[in-house]
């Protein structure tokens, strides 16, 4: 899936000298950044630590973030120590909705770790461009704990799950700006072909649809709404797995 944007003030416009062409060249001397005009360029395989930078502060986010709605887990407060077992079985049983609503974040957070992760591991580069992308693409992701807990705190209100559904379908469509961004810049270690572009597309993009869908679902049924989260996810796995030749 998917990566990020540009960076103002940067190099290589100081002298008359035409402009390198925008096209990532891996015979040239490592050394530092590439400059194409005014988008600085930086290799994986560069001296420097800014690809690994970024990579590693999209890591950072989303691991910050999924450990964020644990914390929201506490243990029960009104049993006593000296109690027997029943009252702390009934006290979980009380918090069954907030520990399903953990589990459902995670792993729907949890796997847009692992498309990013991917993502990614496709690059021989980023650019500026990339990387100011990464900010708000992050900035979702990192308030993605916020209307976790809204889930927890109000269990089965549409309110807080569609809040939670407008959230992810935000972090999807940057998810596509990014992919986007690395094609047309040509920033893949096996650059896409323009069919196979249009179908990374459409399977970066069929999670923001199935997000936004379940938002209208959830004032029906917060579990029919629950349930398209699982759908698309499932959707887009097979739809990848049947054009993957094509890419």
């Amino acid at each position: 899936m998917n990566g990020t944007d540009g960076e103002p003030g940067g190099d290589g416009a100081h002298d008359a000298s035409p402009p390198a062409p925008d096209h990532v060249d891996d015979q040239t001397p490592i050394g530092g950044p590439l400059s194409f005009g005014k988008r600085l360029v930086y290799r994986r395989a560069d001296s420097g630590l800014e690809f690994n930078r970024a990579a590693n502060f999209s890591d950072a986010v989303y691991a910050i973030a999924l450990t964020l709605i644990a914390v929201e887990l506490r243990p029960p407060v009104n049993v006593s120590p000296q109690g027997d077992g029943r009252a702390l079985l009934e006290a979980l049983n009380d918090m069954s909705g907030e520990i399903v609503i953990f589990f459902i974040a995670f792993w729907v957070m949890g796997s847009y770790w692992v498309a990013n992760h991917k993502f990614v591991a496709g690059l021989r580069a980023i650019d500026s461009s990339m990387v100011w992308t990464l900010l708000p693409y992050l900035a979702f992701v990192a308030f993605l704990p916020f209307p976790a807990s809204l889930m927890a705190a109000y269990e089965g209100n549409p309110v807080a799950y569609s809040t939670f559904a407008f959230t992810m379908a935000t972090v999807s469509f940057f998810e596509w700006v990014l992919l986007k961004l690395a094609h047309d810049r040509d920033l893949y270690v096996r650059p896409l072909s323009k069919e196979g572009y249009r179908y990374a597309s459409v399977g970066s993009l069929l999670p923001v649809l199935w997000f936004l869908l379940s938002i209208p679902v959830m004032f029906v049924s917060t579990g029919l709404g629950i349930a398209l989260w699982f759908i698309g996810p499932v959707v887009g796995i097979a739809f990848t797995k049947k054009n993957k030749a094509r890419w």
